[in-house]
């Protein structure tokens, strides 16, 4: 175990990159201050432009205004959601992810990983396996389910193979376990079967993340998710993923000029084993 001052232990053994940060557990953030919710807010607005803007984010007016409207709008506050790290590097915010609970119906318990940002220049240190870690811990989903269905919505191949990395860590886990993951994206870039019932689910979360956007069920992409706050990402933001199967996935079928983004599902069980 690791323990980062003022926060809770996050489990697993930083590496000599991972150590340098800071991470702070928010379990409360319905509790901040009007005062530290501003602050938040205009740094989650600073670091959202500096990830989507592309090579000229600091004068892609688009991304700043749409995002400051984004971190304004109910919902999407940092008082709104139910649990939120943050991850610093000195008193700079390099990283944040954060959650909303709720039961899709009375099977499927949802962890909706609403936001997760990492400034560019922090990409590839591991900070996202460590902040999805804190995010996500054994003892605190404990108290939402046994079982829960983790779900966020990406337009960034990086994100989605920093996501199942900790997927991978996490198959044979005692006290947290996931089970498996959806979709998955084979090495010459095309889907794995799905079953039909996790399909069905995904069309049903769809139309309850983004009721006012298509739903493409072939390729598990939500058309048009950020729309309604301009273009947040600029045509010429590139993400440099490694994978080449997901790479090639990704610039084939979630597109930045429309704003889309891939559905992900992956299912958590405590004290497995």
């Amino acid at each position: 175990m690791t323990q980062f001052a003022g926060t809770q232990a996050t489990a697993g053994t930083p590496t000599a990159s991972q150590s340098a940060y800071r991470v702070e557990v928010i379990d409360q953030p319905k509790a901040l201050s009007v005062e530290r919710c501003n602050v938040l807010s205009q740094e989650f607005t600073d670091l959202s432009v500096k990830a989507s803007g592309g090579r000229d984010w600091s004068s892609y007016v688009p991304g700043r205004v749409g995002w400051a409207n984004y971190y304004q709008t109910e919902g999407a506050r940092p008082q709104d959601y139910d649990r939120m790290v943050l991850v610093y590097a000195g008193n700079e915010l390099a990283h944040f992810i954060a959650l909303n609970v709720f039961w899709l119906d009375d099977k499927h318990p949802i962890l909706w990983i609403h936001i997760a940002i990492t400034d560019p220049k922090h990409q590839g240190a591991g900070i996202l396996t460590l902040s999805s870690t804190a995010l996500l811990s054994a003892d605190w989903l404990k108290t939402v389910a046994p079982t829960t269905y983790a779900i966020f919505r990406t337009p960034n191949p990086i994100v989605y193979e920093a996501m199942k990395a900790f997927c991978l860590d996490h198959l044979s886990s005692g006290d947290l376990k996931v089970s498996t993951w959806y979709p998955q994206i084979t090495e010459d870039g095309q889907l794995k079967p799905v079953p039909e019932d996790v399909r069905a689910m995904a069309a049903k979360l769809a139309k309850t993340l983004s009721p006012e956007c298509e739903w493409d069920a072939e390729a598990f992409v939500i058309r048009g998710y950020f729309k309604k706050f301009g273009p947040l990402y600029s045509n010429t933001v590139q993400f440099p993923c490694r994978i080449v199967g997901t790479r090639d996935y990704f610039a084939k079928n979630v597109h930045l000029d429309t704003q889309d983004g891939l559905l992900v599902i992956f299912v958590m069980n405590t004290n497995a084993g």
